[in-house]
């Protein structure tokens, strides 16, 4: 059947299912739910929440696609409780993600685009206050940048940050403005709070990516660029900017004509983790690595090694403070 009308759906169930089905699309002014499982079904093309610029709310509950292509391409999910968002397999485009709410993506193979304006950017944020609230974009899959809007998770005014961890592949072309973790409308992109890029084979952005504020960004992939082809900056030229970390084991490929960059308060830690084996670790740079003024190398070591920076490329430590940190076992000099 149809829901047609200008009025605002909602969906309250104690843990129950809806299916929206059929061969015709929707048409409606919004929807909002705050618990329970909201399947989307309809076929042929049609919508299931054809709510033209209209706005999709939750509190809370579970959205599970059953087919392709859902939502009309400009909706925007206000997510203000416990969201997630399980594309199961299927793709769909969405003008943007915002709110307060812990939020999860499971992308079970699919696609998952995003179609945000430079005035409207892609982003879904905490502002809470709420610390040590996890996120997370879960792969197999692909997030893909699809239009002018910058991306932007977790985004902080506040200074206790998100743990935001993305294992899906992150692609966006030219037309992106940035490929932002943390704060809104940035030049280049930038990072709250602790963000792993876990996707094994990197990502393909060609934009720069910036871990500014209180962020620590991890990287973990295995083949390609975690960041990928424009250049990686590090802290913040202000004075009073406040530390930020570029950690991991992974691989970063600036590419032609770009470096890492270790500005003001800035430091570059191989390995991250909570016991001290996963501490010590490489971390790799195939291209070159400068470390400005005021910027910090930290490196842990114990009896039986140490962590390590790889770089292809030239390497400039001029500005640099090194930090050593003994796990036991070794001697600090």
């Amino acid at each position: 059947g149809v829901v047609s009308g200008p009025f605002t759906t909602h969906w309250d169930a104690d843990n129950g299912t809806v299916r929206l089905a059929g061969s015709s699309s929707n048409s409606i002014t919004s929807f909002s739910m705050n618990q329970g499982t909201l399947e989307l079904a309809k076929t042929g093309g049609a919508k299931a929440l054809n709510m033209a610029a209209g706005e999709f709310g939750s509190s809370g509950g579970t959205v599970r696609w059953l087919e392709d292509n859902q939502f009309t391409n400009a909706n925007t999910i206000k997510n203000t409780g416990g969201l997630t968002l399980d594309l199961n397999g299927h793709t769909d485009t969405l003008g943007r993600i915002y709110g307060n709410g812990r939020l999860a993506i499971t992308l079970g193979g699919g696609t998952l685009s995003f179609a945000g304006s430079a005035s409207d950017p892609v982003i879904w944020n905490h502002w809470d206050g709420v610390p040590s609230v996890t996120q997370t974009v879960s792969g197999p899959g692909t997030i893909n940048l699809t239009t002018s809007g910058d991306f932007n998770p977790g985004n902080t005014p506040d200074a206790s940050g998100i743990d935001l961890d993305i294992s899906a592949f992150i692609t966006a072309g030219p037309a992106v403005p940035s490929v932002s973790f943390g704060l809104l409308r940035e030049p280049r992109s930038s990072i709250w709070g602790v963000t792993r890029l876990s996707s094994a084979t990197g990502n393909t952005y060609v934009k720069d990516t910036e871990v500014a504020r209180t962020a620590t960004l991890v990287v973990a992939n295995t083949s390609g660029s975690a960041t990928g082809t424009g250049n990686v900056y590090v802290g913040n030229t202000s004075a009073s900017a406040l530390n930020s970390i570029l950690a991991g084991n992974g691989i970063l490929v600036p590419g032609a004509g770009n470096a890492v960059y270790v500005q003001n308060k800035g430091a570059l830690s191989p390995g991250f983790g909570p016991t001290d084996a996963e501490k010590i670790d490489t971390l790799t740079v195939d291209g070159d690595v400068v470390f400005q003024a005021g910027s910090f190398f930290d490196v842990e070591h114990d009896g039986t090694g140490s962590d390590l920076l790889a770089v292809s490329g030239a390497l400039d430590i001029s500005g640099a403070t090194l930090n050593l940190t003994d796990l036991g076992g070794g001697e600090t000099a």
